[in-house]
């Protein structure tokens, strides 16, 4: 379906719907803004955000039912990576789980080290003291101490 330049008296969130449609783990196809606005609004997805661009400028409203077809495909999109990555077979991808505990829940990955010694080779406590002698909790840690 070829459309024209943008037209008011479509429904775009009827013809994101159509589209929508097409996609999935069935087709083997992921939603992509680009093939939207090519296919269904007539226009490439560049001449699109700029049309965006301009109506949040102007502080109008006339593109409303663009952004929220496009916040709609968007949506899908990262459920479908979500869902795909994660149950892309059988067995879960972890990689992917990894990326969207990172990307979307700050997770971050960490070393854990621990010094021992003494006698008996027991874990060593290390404090940082500041200047004034006082002991740093260690949410209160200044972030050059973390590099040392």
């Amino acid at each position: 379906m070829s459309g024209k330049l943008y037209d008011p008296s479509k429904n775009y969130e009827n013809l994101a719907n159509e589209y929508l449609a097409t996609c999935g783990r069935e087709q083997t196809k992921l939603p992509k803004i680009s093939q939207f606005c090519r296919e269904y609004i007539g226009a490439n997805e560049d001449t699109v955000n700029l049309w965006l661009k301009k109506d949040w400028e102007e502080k109008t409203d006339n593109f409303g039912a663009i952004k929220k077809a496009i916040s709609k495909i968007k949506e899908v999109q990262k459920e479908q990576l979500m869902d795909d990555g994660l149950y892309g077979g059988k067995e879960v991808n972890n990689a992917m789980a990894i990326f969207i505990l990172k990307a979307n829940h700050n997770m971050v990955e960490t070393e854990r080290k621990m010094f021992v010694g003494g006698e008996n080779n027991e874990p060593i406590e290390i404090r940082i003291i500041s200047e004034n002698g006082n002991r740093f909790n260690d949410k209160e840690l200044p972030e050059a101490t973390e590099h040392i």
